[in-house]
């Protein structure tokens, strides 16, 4: 279902990749401030059209209108960008820029906007030396293959090669507050990273024996030992 902004000016939906917030409920404090918002650009809005598809785009809203643990999770890449919640009491109140003019196009516009969040983006994970002009952008950690973040697969290889319970490791980390992996992730690392890499030492370790057993001078015997029970049977008899 495309939920697309109603305010005046704004095409963005969820299918454009923008976050999208429903209205408040009814009798809801600011129900009646994002009302007034939209009814600002496009007085025929009223109240009673409303449905569980009416949204408003995040480009409505401030940065310090949303959660901030949520943001954060979101910059380190543990949540998805639409799962980052309003702060309590929210309310928009950022309009749309003007029309374009005619000689302008939608790609034009596009790219304004995209400049603007790159913008925004290297003001907060850039730093820049003032004497030589590099440049240097946080992580909080790198990227290994298919771009997966470096320290969530030490976390799983730590949590698998020490023998711990990833379920109750991983409940653990969260009930400290730790940002975590989630078991899925977990055993996802196990089935393509960790029993892999055991398999492929173990076949390392097993070549590099049956080479010393080769270069070994005489010969090599193998021999068991075998323990006989030399006390005999015997019967109770009454």
């Amino acid at each position: 279902m495309v939920n697309s902004c109603v305010c005046f000016g704004c095409n963005n939906s969820n299918l454009s990749g923008h976050r999208v917030h429903r209205f408040p409920n009814k009798k809801h404090k600011d129900f009646h401030a994002w009302i007034r918002f939209v009814q600002a650009k496009r007085s025929n809005f009223a109240a009673s059209s409303l449905t569980r598809h009416t949204v408003v785009c995040e480009k409505h809203f401030t940065p310090d209108s949303y959660n901030q643990g949520d943001l954060m999770e979101f910059r380190m890449g543990f949540r998805r960008k639409e799962w980052v919640r309003l702060a309590n009491g929210a309310v928009p109140s950022v309009h749309a820029g003007p029309p374009a003019k005619s000689g302008g196009s939608e790609e034009s516009n596009v790219n304004v906007s995209t400049r603007r969040e790159s913008a925004r983006r290297k003001r907060e994970l850039c730093t820049a030396c003032g004497t030589c002009g590099n440049e240097r952008y946080w992580q909080n950690q790198e990227k290994v293959h298919r771009n997966m973040p470096a320290c969530n697969l030490l976390l799983s290889g730590a949590i698998h090669f020490s023998g711990c319970m990833a379920s109750q490791t991983i409940r653990m980390l969260k009930l400290f507050g730790l940002q975590c992996i989630s078991p899925g992730t977990f055993f996802c690392h196990q089935r393509y990273y960790s029993i892999p890499t055991i398999m492929q030492a173990w076949r390392n370790e097993q070549r590099g024996i049956i080479r010393e057993l080769k270069e070994t001078g005489g010969g090599l015997i193998l021999s068991d030992q075998i323990l006989l029970d030399t006390v005999p049977n015997t019967v109770a008899t009454p």
